[in-house]
């Protein structure tokens, strides 16, 4: 592997967030020196972090936090939608807020998909 190459390689394993793993990925691809064997070592390592950094045993137990609270206020919000007769419409309203603040989190997380998967693979969650 060429010294520059495993520069690329170090700060790939060295990156902590996905932005910065995208950076260096963006770095890499559009640096003519890496030849094409470095190149797709290079591709394979930052799969390999990127798949590290969303599944790590914290980031799996974050995300079944979010998705089990965001599933409760959903259940809610329709359970309640439902029945507009047992509740008020400020109420109903104010659920209503409660889900769709969650829901931004997982859309600015860009976990929409993720949670689609989640709620499909934990029926009864």
């Amino acid at each position: 592997m060429m010294k520059n190459a495993k520069t690329y390689l170090t700060r790939i394993q060295a990156a902590a967030t996905e932005r910065e793993l995208t950076g260096i990925e963006i770095a890499f691809k559009q640096d003519m020196s890496i030849n094409c064997d470095d190149l797709g070592r290079l591709c394979r390592a930052a799969e390999d972090k990127r798949y590290t950094l969303r599944n790590n045993a914290e980031t799996l137990r974050l995300k079944d936090i979010l998705f089990q609270r965001t599933k409760a206020e959903m259940d809610a919000y329709h359970d309640m939608s439902r029945k507009p007769e047992s509740w008020t419409a400020e109420d109903i309203a104010h659920q209503r807020i409660r889900f769709c603040s969650i829901w931004q989190v997982i859309e600015e997380a860009e976990l929409a998909d993720e949670y689609e998967a989640w709620k499909e693979a934990n029926p009864n969650a």
